[in-house]
């Protein structure tokens, strides 16, 4: 039933869709090995709790909270008695991510198979597209052929959705390593400051007075805080 209902579905294919079996087969591999990499990092992130986004009519979007712990504003704090300080503070952060080319198959392919789960904690209810792909190969070239390429399709859609997760979720990792190496410190080894209750990255002696703050995930805001740190530089 499954060779025949897939006959009818996929057997008159466009005919300049990439039907090569053997090259979408690696492509499709490569793709799945990527994705499941990138599920891994980012399911240490997710959040229990789900969402539901409705829309018009019965339409709704599933989506899924993540979190992440960065060291998001960098404060300059100098009261005019002889001292700067630069300061800063891990904060928890949570944002909503779309789910849906994870969990839903597009209509062109979906319905065909019966679609499995992954398993195991933080799983975000994705489909296990390793075993849809293993369980299609049973089906005839002709209909195999058109299936994979829309496939493929697909799993560059759900990269896209993971790549989105995963490049907020990494960030802290990238503004870590850019504080530490503009005030050449290791963050887990620094003491709150005592005024300030916060993380203290560098002592100026400075007379000026001075209240900023500056934004680390906007590159803009690190080249000024560079700019701002050459010019105290030069008033000591």
């Amino acid at each position: 039933k499954v060779r025949e209902g897939g006959a009818k579905r996929f057997a008159s294919g466009k005919k300049n869709v990439n039907l090569d079996i053997e090259q979408n087969v690696r492509e499709i591999r490569a793709l799945l090995t990527t994705n499941r990499e990138i599920l891994e990092r980012c399911s240490e992130s997710v959040c229990d709790r789900i969402r539901y986004r409705y829309g018009y009519g019965n339409s709704s979007t599933r989506t899924r909270t993540f979190k992440r712990a960065a060291y998001n504003e960098v404060y300059v704090g100098g009261d005019g008695c002889g001292s700067v300080d630069i300061c800063t503070e891990e904060v928890e952060t949570q944002k909503d991510f779309e789910l849906t080319a994870l969990q839903e198959l597009p209509k062109s392919i979906g319905g065909l198979f019966v679609e499995k789960k992954m398993s195991g904690p933080n799983a975000m209810d994705a489909i296990d597209y390793g075993a849809l792909f293993e369980t299609s190969l049973m089906l005839d070239d002709e209909v195999l052929e058109p299936f994979l390429a829309k496939l493929k399709d697909h799993l560059m859609n759900v990269q896209v959705c993971l790549g989105r997760i995963d490049e907020w979720v990494m960030q802290p990792h990238e503004i870590s390593r850019f504080l530490e190496e503009t005030f050449q410190v290791k963050l887990a080894d620094l003491s709150h400051n005592y005024r300030y209750g916060k993380k203290l990255l560098k002592t100026y002696n400075d007379g000026g007075t001075y209240s900023k703050t500056f934004c680390m995930s906007d590159e803009n805001s690190r080249k000024k805080l560079k700019k701002f740190l050459l010019f105290i530089s030069d008033e000591e």
